[in-house]
């Protein structure tokens, strides 16, 4: 859970910078898409792509989307202005990383064994990059389509963008409009899973969903567990900022979470299951992932709170 925190700080880091800068170029080092390992389970949660007109687009999840701008500091350092946040290339390692944790490193498509299955987007040109020295080679800046790779545990997966089948997992789907669209994934046997892609023109965007076997579902959760029904968790965070975990919990077992700044039309939402452990103590595991965390309910003052 803490560290599902720390990448919704970064997206809302993203999402509120606002500066363009001056100095920047096309063959700063920090121009293109870099991943965001799972360092506990060896898979990818996400990217980050800088682009040389001063623009940064997140994909964490697959459930949000924030675009905000980069400036160049100084040689090798970078900045979200308005987040507070600084990056630092290493050119040794070819790795960048928040300038104040360097053991968090993001890595180019292919590097980090995690990064592997979106190796595809390595070789797409980040759009702003424009090639001036063939005149007759048409500029991406032009493109307003994108692609999706998309793919599901377990394979097989009918894939549905804005409510439109286009084959089933694992699949490329090409000829999608730029922007924001939903992504739904269905499976005879298992729950659907629903999530959003964004797809930027002429670039190939990752989406993948777990879809959660109806059988492992409890059907014994009593319709009168206490926990049934929707909470907020307010929390304030280390830079005095209030975050809200606003979750809903089903009788079927299922539910569901978002996590957002007060005064912000931005969140990040995430699906699970959860189960009783007895002393009014709840596992949640996460569909994306398997991360399991637990939340406690007490009963005389009617409120949830995380378990440390």
């Amino acid at each position: 859970m803490k560290y599902l925190l720390f990448i919704v700080l970064l997206v809302g880091t993203l999402i509120t910078a606002g500066c363009f800068g001056e100095n920047k170029t096309s063959v700063d080092p920090i121009v293109g898409i870099w991943v965001v390992p799972d360092v506990y389970n060896g898979t990818t949660l996400g990217t980050l792509n800088f682009f040389a007109d001063g623009r940064i687009i997140v994909n964490v999840f697959n459930f949000e989307n924030a675009e905000g701008t980069w400036i160049k500091i100084r040689e090798n350092e970078y900045s979200v202005p308005s987040g507070g946040q600084s990056f630092i290339y290493d050119p040794k390692t070819d790795t960048i990383a928040f300038a104040d944790n360097l053991d968090n490193k993001f890595y180019r498509p292919g590097i980090h064994p995690a990064t592997t299955l979106i190796t595809i987007a390595a070789t797409q040109t980040p759009v702003g990059i424009i090639t001036t020295s063939n005149p007759t080679v048409p500029v991406e800046e032009t493109e307003t389509t994108g692609s999706v790779m998309v793919y599901s545990n377990p394979n097989g997966a009918s894939i549905l963008i804005d409510g439109n089948y286009l084959g089933t997992t694992p699949g490329k789907v090409s000829g999608i409009p730029a922007g924001n669209h939903i992504l739904r994934l269905t499976m005879s046997g298992y729950y659907d899973y629903e999530g959003s892609v964004y797809v930027v023109p002429g670039q190939t965007t990752q989406g993948y969903g777990t879809l959660q076997p109806m059988s492992q579902v409890t059907s014994a959760v009593s319709t009168q567990d206490p926990i049934i029904g929707v909470w907020t968790i307010r929390e304030e965070l280390y830079n005095s900022k209030i975050a809200v975990d606003e979750y809903q919990f089903r009788a079927d077992g299922t539910y569901s979470v978002k996590f957002y700044y007060p005064n912000s039309r931005d969140s990040i939402e995430e699906h699970g299951t959860w189960s009783n452990q007895g002393g009014n103590v709840y596992a949640l595991r996460v569909s994306k992932g398997g991360e399991v965390y637990q939340i406690r309910y007490y009963p005389a003052q009617k409120i949830i709170d995380y378990v440390d």
